[in-house]
């Protein structure tokens, strides 16, 4: 490399990393004038935001990808679902057990659904309860229900309301 001039920065120092930069220039190009320096200075600042917001980001991608890892790790069938029943996400075991329902539970057109009117009539006030406590327009603590299936064997269903938080948090 033909860099004569050099300008950087420590942008951050962690426990664990510094981040830094520098800026080359070759002899020909010549030294770093005060403009472009006084510049430099100016965004300095800026880069080292979009750094921290790079770092944050990749944390909270990481956290997601732990906790859907935890999830599907459960043996037990774990499906997050909206106000409207709308899937936002669904464990591996669940998909086994809904595969194994026979029919009676699944996912169609992204929506959770059960086949029998009445007891689709029951998860959905429990869904909608559940909904209007995370949205903090109720006190209701959900209800477990048993979802028949065709092979003559039940699935139970327990129904939570869950943190605004943390489900805007784990599955944005």
């Amino acid at each position: 490399s033909d860099a004569e001039y050099i300008a950087g920065a420590a942008l951050m120092r962690t426990r664990d990393f510094t981040v830094q930069t520098g800026l080359h220039r070759s002899k020909r190009a010549g030294d770093f004038d005060c403009v472009t320096l006084d510049f430099l200075k100016l965004i300095i600042p800026h880069i080292v935001c979009a750094v921290r917001m790079h770092l944050l980001l990749a944390n909270s991608a990481r956290q997601q990808l732990l906790a859907q890892e935890a999830l599907d790790r459960l043996r037990v069938g774990v499906v997050i679902v909206d106000a409207q029943g709308g899937l936002v996400f669904s464990n591996r075991a669940a998909e086994r057990l809904m595969n194994a329902s026979a029919g009676a539970l699944g996912i169609s057109m992204r929506h959770l659904r059960v086949n029998d009117p009445r007891e689709a009539a029951r998860m959905h006030r429990l869904v909608a309860e559940a909904a209007a406590t995370t949205e903090g327009k109720g006190v209701y603590a959900g209800g477990e229900m048993r979802v028949r299936c065709g092979d003559g064997g039940f699935l139970q269903l327990c129904i939570t309301p869950l943190s605004r938080q943390r489900l805007d948090y784990e599955f944005a």
